[in-house]
């Protein structure tokens, strides 16, 4: 059972891909934060750079540590597949937040 659905698999450029999930995560202390984080739905967004490989069936995906974001959708004690289908990202959310992955990977210019 996948705890994640893919909603956006863009092309940004050349190799680069904005990917967008909707993701269950467990929750609890977040060690590069310092942070404790509810378990629940999440949305989970990064840029990765897909590279070229010569074995059929095999990605390769290069990604920086620490860069992208998330954002809680909703709070859940429990996974459950019925509620990760049924879950909803609205168009403003994921337009904002794709801006903001875009910047910090330099893909889009940051304006004044």
């Amino acid at each position: 059972m996948k705890r994640d659905r893919k909603i956006v698999d863009e092309n940004v450029g050349g190799e680069h891909y904005f990917v967008a999930k909707v993701t269950y995560l467990m929750g609890g202390h977040n060690w590069m934060h310092g942070t404790m984080f509810p378990r629940g739905y999440y949305l989970s967004v990064s840029v990765v750079e897909r590279l070229p490989c010569e074995t059929p069936g095999v990605k390769i995906e290069r990604f920086m540590l620490g860069q992208g974001f998330k954002s809680l959708l909703a709070e859940a004690a429990r996974f459950s597949q019925k509620k990760l289908d049924e879950i909803e990202v609205s168009p403003e959310l994921l337009a904002s937040i794709r801006e903001k992955a875009l910047r910090q990977t330099g893909l889009m210019p940051v304006t004044a």
